[in-house]
């Protein structure tokens, strides 16, 4: 799932981007709304994705069995 964050107001009927956003037409979207720029309470999702780090060296998939048998070159 990916995040797009834009700027727009609501003129009564619809939403006006005040940027081009790089939406699909016809596609439907979910919308999470703060007004203001106050910040928005994020889901839980978000936050996992937000507190998200890699764990491992780059090669690690390709490399598991010495990082298993000695460690990582960070332990």
């Amino acid at each position: 799932m990916s995040t797009i964050t834009f700027r727009a107001r609501f003129d009564g009927r619809v939403l006006v981007p005040s940027e081009d956003v790089p939406l699909v037409k016809d596609l439907e979207y979910v919308l999470v709304t703060s007004e203001n720029g106050a910040p928005r309470e994020e889901t839980v999702l978000a936050e996992l994705a937000r507190l998200a780090t890699d764990i491992g060296p780059p090669d690690l998939s390709e490399r598991w069995e010495e990082y298993a048998r000695r460690g990582t070159p960070d332990a």
